[in-house]
């Protein structure tokens, strides 16, 4: 049965093995995409295990907002295992390609853009300067 409250898929992220994404940073990221409904989408650059995933779909799910896009240049073999156990898996929108090819095709506005992909300052920058036009205005 899918969890049905935040604490429920708390439960599923911390049963999550990985040294990313802490609970107290799940749930920070889950309040910010309840509340990030009405002007656009929800993109996280880099999706590793899916902790952080499950935490902005889950957001989504709850105030039936719209699917989470999550780009990462290969996805983790336990990934739809994990949004599958917490009930999210149709929340997530699962995209494989490169962040800046993924951003060039992109055509959409974006209201919560959670780049967490790759850590170097370069990676970082050039994620923020292919992404960053798509932001809507206070995104």
């Amino acid at each position: 049965m899918a969890p049905e409250s935040w604490a429920e898929v708390a439960e599923v992220i911390d049963s999550i093995e990985s040294t990313t994404c802490s609970i107290n940073q799940a749930e920070y990221l889950y309040t910010l995409s309840k509340q990030a409904l009405a002007s656009g989408e929800v993109v996280e650059i880099g999706t590793n295990v899916g902790r952080s995933t499950i935490a902005l779909a889950f957001a989504q799910k709850e105030m039936q907002g719209r699917p989470l896009h999550t780009v990462d240049k290969k996805k983790h073999p336990n990934l739809d295992s994990h949004l599958a156990k917490a009930g999210v898996q149709e929340y997530v929108q699962v995209n494989t390609e490169g962040s800046c090819i993924a951003a060039a095709q992109w055509n959409k506005p974006i209201s919560l853009l959670f780049i967490d992909g790759d850590h170097c300052r370069v990676g970082v920058s050039m994620d923020i300067r292919h992404w960053i036009h798509h932001l809507v205005q206070k995104g």
